[in-house]
């Protein structure tokens, strides 16, 4: 259980009420085109407080190519439920290679106004429609945290 008084006290702004770790599939998931797709990589949290902060924080290895058509771009989403919070391309720099794996490290922190069980995920695309993308290649490991902080 969360703790948000301490000797009758509530804590001040910027604590860590609570701390949700979920580990990813440890199993490549892979898949074409330049649409958001689900990587398995997701965790629920209850905030205590509808001040409350949520501090999103994931790890996962990915890879993209597009069979020498020249888009290594990663597009990476953290989504709260269904909605869109967060969204990045990363276009590495790649030579004349066919394929481009990166380590992905997101962070975003959300203010959902809720005490109801909140969900976040994480999507990748590829930037071209006819484009690969691997997450979680080789197996590797991947991690979401979710780190609620008092408003």
């Amino acid at each position: 259980m969360a703790l948000t008084r301490l000797n009758n006290q509530a804590l001040p702004a910027g604590s860590v009420l609570q701390v949700v770790v979920a580990d990813g599939p440890n199993s490549d998931v892979s898949f074409t085109g330049s649409t958001f797709t689900d990587i398995n990589l997701s965790a629920s949290i209850t905030p205590i407080s509808t001040s409350s902060k949520i501090l999103v924080k994931c790890n996962f290895v990915a890879a993209s190519n597009n069979a020498s058509a020249g888009s290594y771009a990663l597009g990476l989403k953290i989504l709260r439920g269904t909605t869109g919070i967060y969204e990045t391309f990363r276009t590495p720099w790649a030579g004349s290679v066919t394929a481009v794996g990166q380590m992905a490290h997101l962070e975003y922190l959300d203010s959902p106004a809720t005490t109801s069980a909140t969900t976040y995920k994480v999507q990748a695309k590829n930037g071209s429609a006819s484009g690969n993308v691997t997450a979680h290649m080789g197996n590797s490991n991947a991690q979401i945290i979710l780190m609620e902080i008092a408003g």
